[in-house]
């Protein structure tokens, strides 16, 4: 009881200001940026926004042209294909400071270039929001085999597009105070600086395709008219009666490549043909 009353008696002597919140070196910059979208399949990033980007299921991609093409006679899914959505609820993909040099150099993040200065800094957050793939079982041997863009050519530069993730890429805005000064809510150190978040937020979405070639499409659907057996890391079934277990043609594709059988494949900067 003695020292609970010394120890209240001492603090009562300690002058207010000692006890307020220093800026010391406080948050880093980062100068790198890892690999923020999902990097364990085959994907493609599109270097353009679509209005609609459902529309890439099933759509052809050429991937030594680097075009994707999403008119109705290039996809290749059958006619009561239905998408399946996900909602993605995780922690963010990446959530740092960033420097003036990674929004100056990154192509995805020049919406971003007005807000870089000395006097600002840019706090980058990437959410996944949604994962949208297809069952197997609607893709469509015949359109493939009669696509007029799939004769006399290699079947390697070529691809389906399976599935694709909506990202939103979203900034905080810092702006400087100075150097000095104590933190609050609304404040950050920064390299001894402090910089006040504003209530400007930038945001835009990112789609991230991902592409099965087209031999390992051919063969998906060879082995279903077959009704021949995969392996799963749950069970072995027949492709047959893979209505019963809705398998994606994803996940078909990430099986693939967890077996060596694929090496994937990341492009960055895909249009979509015209």
């Amino acid at each position: 009881m003695k020292k609970l009353i010394f120890a209240v008696f001492f603090l009562c002597f300690i002058p207010f200001s000692s006890l307020k919140a220093k800026p010391g070196k406080g948050i880093e910059i980062s100068n790198i940026l890892p690999d923020i979208f999902n990097q364990k399949t085959q994907t493609v990033i599109l270097d353009m926004p679509i209005p609609d980007p459902s529309l890439l299921i099933g759509s052809l991609i050429n991937i030594k042209d680097l075009k994707i093409f999403m008119l109705g006679s290039d996809n290749c899914l059958t006619k009561d294909a239905k998408p399946v959505s996900r909602l993605i609820n995780e922690k963010p993909v990446y959530n740092h400071i960033i420097s003036d040099s990674l929004v100056s150099n990154v192509d995805f993040l020049s919406f971003l270039k007005v807000n870089a200065s000395e006097s600002n800094k840019v706090e980058l957050c990437v959410n996944r929001i949604y994962l949208v793939d297809i069952e197997q079982k609607y893709l469509d041997e015949l359109k493939i085999k009669k696509n007029p863009r799939l004769k006399r050519v290699n079947p390697e530069d070529w691809g389906v597009i399976v599935g694709y993730s909506d990202y939103l890429i979203s900034a905080n805005i810092y702006s400087s105070k100075g150097s000095g000064g104590d933190l609050n809510a609304y404040s950050v150190s920064i390299g001894g600086k402090l910089y006040k978040k504003e209530l400007v937020t930038e945001a835009k979405h990112k789609i991230e395709a991902i592409w099965a070639p087209i031999p390992f499409i051919e063969k998906i659907i060879n082995d279903r008219v077959q009704g021949r057996v995969i392996n799963t890391s749950l069970k072995s079934y027949p492709l047959i009666d893979s209505l019963k277990y809705n398998i994606t043609a994803t996940e078909m594709l990430n099986h693939a490549i967890k077996n060596g059988k694929i090496i994937p494949k990341n492009i960055i900067g895909v249009k979509i043909s015209e």
